[in-house]
């Protein structure tokens, strides 16, 4: 789990929006609406695979906190400081930078 997931489910699909056009200022991108659930988290989706298929391949990427950091300095600043405030809140459960899972899977 993560700040930005946890953003993403409780903002609208309008804010998405601002944030792409305002804070990363990336055209052409388009918000999407997102339904996050925990059966969707990378341990579920790998559990669910496991009877079959099999993972190829599995990472995390964070290159939009790499984008936030050279568009906005004073967003990514803030961003970084609720992250570890949630993250010392909840034990370590709620993770700074594993924010996009990215999964690969192939026939068994």
């Amino acid at each position: 789990m993560s700040l930005k997931g946890l953003v993403t489910k409780v903002t609208p699909t309008k804010f998405h929006y601002w944030i792409y056009k305002y804070i990363l200022r990336w055209r052409g991108m388009t918000a999407f609406p997102t339904y996050l659930n925990m059966s969707i988290s990378p341990k579920s989706l790998k559990n669910w695979a496991d009877s079959n298929l099999t993972v190829k391949w599995s990472n995390f990427d964070d290159g939009w906190i790499k984008t936030l950091k050279k568009r906005s300095l004073l967003v990514y600043t803030i961003y970084f400081g609720l992250a570890f405030i949630l993250k010392v809140l909840s034990f370590g459960l709620v993770s700074i930078k594993k924010t996009d899972f990215i999964i690969v899977y192939g026939k068994i």
